[in-house]
């Protein structure tokens, strides 16, 4: 993965470089970047030691029939070495009959959540809230798309919110690339040779058009949201999950940032217990209006941490990390903190 400046020349147009991989092939497919200047990288991998972090899934579930997962990964160009890599985990079945499973389209919305498509030939794909929840064509092994969103500030298991196959009953079908608007709903587009492939009742077009008989695919135009009011998992929304301070004097303090913490998505109050993880005395927190455990964070409302950066010597400074622990779903999330004395 690369970060490049066309507006520089020569070597001073490279930001940043990384090999990201395994023993094995592994393949970038599809990138996104969020406002916060952060890359989000899907491919697939064959390899079995691909690196991982936080990960919901930590191995290659096709890797005893020579198959590929997909892979999905969150780094900051802004740091260096191992620093660099927020979140990385696998994401398949077992199943393999051409490739395996791969992640083709990336994107990512203002919280930092990551939304990916792509092809699975696994009838164990990892599911969660989904829409198909089984796969739908399966002539020897399955053929479908599949849509998933992640939360890379969480860990784990938490780190999967949704994920769903997309396809129809008699034909393969893929997921090419993906969208996503300032409401989190996912849009992706890619090809079926089904003629069952789930269309809704406004479409432009229901049918499959196969004009030319054999294999021919139409390509489609899915619109899906994960969450409504009623069903939406409770948590708290944290912006931003990252920030860099830059450049800054040393022994200076950097003018801050605010880190909004809010209860938008509960119908009842939250805790919220702010810690500050290998922050040291580069990342003072200025101020911090959210409730002292046992009060808790009202529906609607929200509160804010007030951070800077103090760097001690000349050069970067290690990352800071300021975790948010509540008890809804996607707990705890994360902010990163990152800035280099000059």
């Amino acid at each position: 993965m690369s970060k490049l400046n066309p507006a520089a020349s020569g070597a001073a147009s490279l930001l940043y470089s990384t090999y990201l991989g395994g023993s094995s092939s592994d393949l970038g497919l599809g990138i996104a970047v969020d406002s916060a200047g952060l890359a989000y990288v899907t491919g697939r991998t064959f390899s079995i030691d691909f690196p991982t972090l936080n990960a919901f899934q930590n191995s290659n579930n096709a890797a005893s029939a020579g198959g590929s997962n997909a892979f999905v990964a969150k780094l900051n160009p802004a740091v260096s070495g191992a620093a660099s890599l927020l979140y990385s985990t696998y994401l398949g079945g077992s199943g393999f009959a051409i490739y395996g499973d791969g992640g083709y389209g990336i994107a990512a919305d203002s919280t930092g959540f990551a939304y990916v498509t792509g092809n699975t030939e696994s009838t164990d794909f990892p599911t969660l809230n989904a829409f198909q929840s089984a796969c739908p064509f399966v002539p020897t092994t399955c053929a479908a798309g599949f849509v998933a969103k992640l939360n890379p500030s969480a860990s784990g298991a938490a780190s999967l919110v949704y994920s769903t196959y997309l396809g129809g009953s008699d034909g393969a079908s893929g997921g090419d690339a993906i969208a996503v608007d300032s409401s989190g709903i996912a849009y992706v587009t890619g090809d079926t040779v089904s003629s069952s492939f789930p269309t809704t009742s406004n479409a432009f077009q229901s049918g499959y058009g196969n004009f030319y008989g054999g294999s021919s695919s139409d390509a489609f135009v899915t619109k899906l949201t994960f969450e409504t009011p009623t069903t939406a998992p409770e948590r708290l929304t944290v912006t931003p999950h990252h920030h860099s301070f830059g450049r800054v004097p040393a022994d200076a303090t950097s003018k801050p940032v605010k880190i909004t913490i809010a209860n938008r998505h509960s119908a009842r109050k939250l805790p919220v217990l702010v810690s500050p993880v290998d922050m040291g005395s580069n990342y003072p927190i200025i101020s911090n209006t959210c409730p002292v455990p046992p009060s808790q964070l009202e529906f609607k409302h929200s509160c804010i941490v007030t951070v800077a950066c103090r760097p001690d010597y000349v050069g970067p400074a290690p990352a800071g990390l300021l975790r948010i622990n509540d008890n809804a779903s996607g707990s705890p999330q994360q902010v990163t903190l990152s800035c280099t004395g000059k």
